[in-house]
């Protein structure tokens, strides 16, 4: 091998060593590196308590929004209701008044219905008592009796013909059995001529206005004795 040779292989192997300790330099860096901990910074420190509060900001903000929003919602809902409590209330002002305008209206058309009925049964009535009048006016000295009697029974009938015109009827009781619903018994005797519990004596007169009884007849009752009944059976 030449000089030129030798030289050359000797600074290859120096270059070839040189190349290997800068390698295993590197590679105690890198270990050196990666054994420490990396420290955090006051920078990154900051930025990231200032993204907290950012963001802590942006919720407090929002939680503020909500609840302004809702308590406006609120405010409104209870100035709507406040709104419709006048407008029932005035309601209610209304009916009570037109409520009473109709009891009031009701009860003056029934004094007036009242008052007309009551003016149309005097008016019938009025011809009769005028003729009372007349009957009393004169002088039946010498007058026969039944002629007395006759003008009277005339007035009477005639009174009769008005009041059973305005719906009255007088209620039949003599010979008929005695009825608790419809008799009013003042008292009790015995006809052994006549069945036992009919009516034998009519006190006083029933009066029935429509299908109404406006008076129940007063009257006394048939009432036999057993032995009566017995001896009937028999």
């Amino acid at each position: 091998m030449s000089l030129l040779g030798k030289n050359k292989k000797k600074e290859n192997i120096k270059k070839s060593r040189a190349k290997d300790k800068q390698v295993k330099h590197n590679i105690e860096l890198v270990e050196e590196v990666e054994e420490k901990p990396i420290p955090l910074t006051s920078v990154s420190l900051e930025e990231e308590n200032e993204g907290a509060q950012k963001q802590n900001g942006v919720r407090s903000d929002t939680n503020e929004t909500s609840e302004n929003i809702e308590s406006v919602d609120v405010d409104e809902k209870i100035k709507r209701l406040e709104a419709d409590v006048i407008i029932e209330h005035d309601k209610a002002l209304r009916l009570l008044a037109e409520y009473d305008n109709y009891r009031r209206r009701t009860q003056s058309e029934y004094r007036h219905i009242i008052q007309q009925a009551s003016e149309r049964l005097i008016l019938n009535i009025l011809p009769v008592v005028d003729d009372f009048n007349r009957f009393f006016e004169q002088d039946f000295a010498g007058t026969d009796p039944g002629k007395i009697l006759d003008g009277v029974e005339l007035i009477h009938r005639k009174l009769m013909d008005v009041l059973t015109t305005e719906g009255l009827k007088p209620i039949d009781s003599l010979g008929k059995e005695f009825s608790a619903e419809l008799h009013e018994a003042v008292a009790q005797i015995e006809d052994i001529k006549k069945p036992d519990g009919v009516v034998i004596i009519e006190v006083e007169k029933g009066f029935q206005l429509g299908d109404k009884i406006i008076r129940h007849p007063k009257v006394v009752v048939n009432k036999k004795s057993e032995c009566e009944i017995e001896a009937q059976d028999e």
